[in-house]
């Protein structure tokens, strides 16, 4: 009964667990055992459905990327290992059960002794991958395709996810009967060592039955790969990436987009040249979801079908130069990665997207504004007493970039103890009210007070009462997010209407609620 049993046993005595079952009555037990019989007769064949085969080592890294660090054989003991867990997984017990093959090299340089070609376990391996007549999904980095073991990959009837990064194929004939036309999901990453990247990957690739595909082009290659490569008119999520690209003309890209006329879901990532012309007005008609750089948007913004945007961009410049379109947008979802926002920055991106429901903002510390906790209050300010949130908008999430925070929190602590003893003088005189003209009011008398401090701003008793009043001005916010440094505000408001708040306002807090112990963070001032 050890499978049924294994979860109590690890938690109770074995003296225990066994006066248990000579209590249990005799037909009580022939139930557990049947049950137990059942369990593992439907579990068995999950305890094989992954396999991972090491055929070989990596070298040190140097100044080398992944794919391009030098193959080492295996040592002999870990050759000798890896061969009989392929010999048992290629068996003809086991084989059937395996869905998912990742074939990958061991990652430790310093048992990496002398250059060899590391080829007895791959070529055993394409020799026996017939067996895994159920294999669903097959992964494979840095690793060299031959003839045979194409053929042989091509053969799997049940393989539906085909993963190939840095990977080379030598020896290549074209044949009729070389097709992977079962696959619906690809990612294609060439080896920098290859001279005619994604080929024969494309060409084995049914185009009419993939729904869902990832390349990863060398910048050189992309207006052939452009030419050549078939329409796939059932494609509905794409993901392009270039490996070291400089800035490419936007019409090279756009030559490629038209080759996937289905497609609701882009990511991109490259540096692109921007130049928005009529004749690109009808590329992605589908678009739903979009994921890359900004500079791309404007041929995609005014798309119906558009909902959800994530991008990164250095500033507003983007936002300034989609307002000018003047096209009506329908996005929902937006979450963007830029320096931080002003006011009158935040309000155009109300304007720009005036149909968000949700809006997730990351912003990276600028240097040139002050101390960390400083900038946050200055933005806040503004923020509370002037809110630019569309009546809309269900979830608002804003953070500064957390790269930087352990080392910004040490010097927070130190403005902690001036901007605390100026919190407790003014919390007898506090009132909180739901009415924006009396928080103005309060933030106003507090600027008197604190004219001669270093930094006039907000305190962050202040800044949790703003927030507060947000949540209870706008009915439709349910959730409200605000992380900076040694400060943070979570408020979700329950189906109850009633409000959960988590908060934290000094780097002791704050190193508390990220280690997982929230407990003693303060939600009151």
């Amino acid at each position: 009964m050890s499978t049924l049993a294994g979860g109590v046993t690890s938690r109770f005595p074995e003296e225990l667990w066994l006066e248990i079952v000579h209590q249990a009555p005799q037909e009580s037990l022939l139930r557990i055992s049947l049950v137990d019989r059942a369990l593992r007769r439907i579990s068995s064949p999950f305890l094989f459905s992954r396999f991972t085969l090491h055929p070989y080592n990596l070298g040190p890294y140097g100044n080398r990327s992944y794919e391009e660090r030098e193959v080492f054989a295996l040592d002999e003991a870990t050759q000798n290992r890896e061969m009989e867990h392929l010999n048992f997984r290629c068996s003809a017990e086991i084989a059937p059960l395996v869905r998912l093959v990742n074939i990958a090299p061991l990652d430790e340089p310093k048992r990496a002794k002398g250059t060899d070609s590391p080829s007895a376990l791959i070529n055993l391996f394409f020799l026996r991958i017939p067996a895994f007549i159920h294999l669903a999904t097959f992964r494979a980095y840095n690793l060299i395709f031959t003839h045979i073991a194409l053929r042989n990959l091509c053969t799997l009837p049940a393989l539906t996810q085909l993963e190939v990064v840095a990977c080379v194929v030598t020896g290549w004939v074209d044949e009729p009967n070389f097709n992977l036309h079962q696959l619906i999901t690809a990612r294609l990453g060439p080896s920098p060592r290859a001279s005619s990247p994604l080929d024969p990957w494309i060409r084995l690739i049914d185009a009419d039955h993939l729904v869902d595909l990832s390349l990863t082009i060398p910048a050189d290659f992309w207006a052939t790969i452009a030419q050549y490569i078939p329409t796939f008119p059932c494609l509905t999520r794409l993901e392009l990436l270039s490996r070291k690209c400089p800035s490419l003309p936007i019409s090279t890209l756009v030559s490629l987009l038209v080759k996937f006329p289905s497609v609701t879901d882009l990511s991109l990532g490259g540096n692109w040249y921007f130049s928005y012309q009529a004749q690109y007005c009808d590329v992605l008609p589908s678009i739903q979801r979009f994921f890359g750089t900004f500079e791309f948007l404007p041929l995609i913004i005014g798309r119906p079908t558009l909902t959800r945007i994530g991008s990164s961009c250095p500033g507003s410049y983007w936002l300034q130069r989609v307002s000018a379109m003047d096209t009506e947008s329908n996005v929902t979802s937006l979450t963007l990665y830029s320096y931080p926002l002003d006011l009158a920055e935040f309000c155009l991106l109300s304007k720009v997207f005036p149909a968000l429901t949700c809006l997730d903002l990351e912003f990276e510390h600028d240097s040139g504004h002050g101390s960390s906790f400083s900038e946050i209050t200055s933005f806040l300010r503004g923020f509370i007493l002037s809110p630019p949130v569309s009546p809309c908008l269900d979830s608002l999430r804003i953070t500064w970039d957390r790269q930087n925070w352990d080392e910004m929190l040490s010097s927070e602590e130190e403005d902690e103890a001036e901007v605390d003893e100026s919190e407790s003088e003014d919390e007898d005189d506090e009132e909180e009210d739901e009415e924006d003209d009396e928080l103005e009011n309060h933030i106003d008398r507090d600027e008197t007070k604190t004219s001669s401090r270093k930094h006039a701003r907000l305190t962050k008793a202040e800044a949790v009462a703003g927030l507060r009043l947000l949540m209870a001005k706008f009915s439709a916010l349910r959730s409200l997010q605000i992380e900076g440094h040694a400060f943070l505000f979570h408020a979700l408001r329950r189906s109850d209407g009633t409000i959960e708040e988590n908060i934290a306002v000094t780097a002791c807090d704050f190193n508390r609620f990220y280690n997982g112990d929230d407990s003693d963070a303060s939600d009151e001032e």
